[in-house]
């Protein structure tokens, strides 16, 4: 971590630099892994990344990322429910602590979302319905300072190469699932570009940080003879360069737009398998592969020596 622009943010702090964040993207945006969720569908955490640097600067973060997002969630809307529940109980009607918990799971309340829920009656008693539609992510810039953004890993098809490497140990599944990610990603890194091009029509100055995910991986892992670390590692490495590139370009045509490499520095040595693990192996299966709290508190500082240093230096 660059202590440097921990110390930079600090004095963005007392100059009076207004920072106000927003987090677009998907589950590595979030908060998942967190834990403190503010809702169940999107696993929206209050110890997410931006919430730890919104914090440090003694402001409210506004988190729009959802769980399972793809790039075009950015400038499209998503159901992310359709829920059909029998809330009769023995007396007729479902009980009221059973109705809460279900508005809850409907994301009743939820920010950017539009909700339908109604109970219906039936011959057999009664049941819940309920639909959740979020609103286009970067509908929620409004008067953001600084968007983070990180996005395409669902795109990429990061939950069939974690089964397939991880999980099954299939070499022949691994390999394929690798290149089908490796063919995606020139085309994955287009629809982020036109995304936030669109970005710049709700918001036209605000600071966007194009996040790159962690490394997940440390040491050699290999299924069969299948170099998985070294592949994933490649591609990674594509992947970055790819985001840095697009930031410098549409940085140039447009303004504003930065890459955070200090989030790869602050995660070097904490994948699975490092020293220091960050990622969750276990416990909630919706939370496996995530970063845990220690892992979101990193990046978070990441996101603050980041501001700290392309705000008071001008850089990119």
């Amino acid at each position: 971590m660059s202590i440097a622009g921990i110390l930079l943010a600090g004095l963005l702090l007392a100059s009076g630099e207004e920072i106000r964040p927003v987090a677009i993207g998907d589950s590595y945006a979030s908060g998942n892994g967190a834990g403190s969720y503010s809702d169940t569908l999107c696993m929206r955490s209050n110890d997410a990344a931006s919430e730890v640097a919104a914090e440090f600067f003694g402001v409210d973060a506004i988190n729009a990322s959802c769980n399972g997002a793809w790039t075009h969630h950015l400038t499209e809307p998503r159901m992310i429910s359709d829920m059909r529940r029998d809330i009769s109980d023995p007396e007729g009607f479902g009980s009221a602590a059973r109705i809460a918990s279900l508005l809850a799971q409907c994301g009743v309340g939820m920010d950017g979302a539009q909700t339908d829920f109604t109970i219906e009656q039936t011959d057999s008693g009664f049941t819940a319905l309920c639909s959740v539609t979020l609103d286009p992510q970067i509908q929620a810039l409004g008067d953001a300072t600084d968007v983070f953004v990180t996005i395409g890993g669902n795109d990429l098809g990061f939950v069939s190469v974690a089964s397939a490497c991880l999980i099954q140990e299939d070499e022949a599944l691994c390999r394929t699932a690798v290149e089908d990610a490796e063919e995606r990603l020139d085309g994955i890194l287009e629809s982020e570009r036109n995304a936030l091009v669109a970005l710049r029509e709700i918001n036209s100055h605000a600071r966007v940080h194009l996040v790159p995910y962690p490394r997940l991986l440390e040491g050699d892992l290999t299924v069969g003879s299948y170099d998985v670390s070294g592949e994933i590692e490649d591609l990674q490495g594509r992947w970055e360069t790819g985001l840095e590139t697009m930031a410098d370009d549409l940085n140039e045509t447009h303004g504003g737009f930065y890459y955070v490499g200090a989030v790869t520095d602050v995660w070097d040595g904490h994948g699975l398998a490092g020293e220091e693990p960050w990622i969750h192996s276990d416990g909630n299966i919706a939370e496996i592969l995530h970063p845990t709290v220690e892992g979101w508190k990193a990046t978070g500082h990441a996101y603050l020596a980041h501001l700290g240093t392309s705000i008071l230096n001008g850089h990119p």
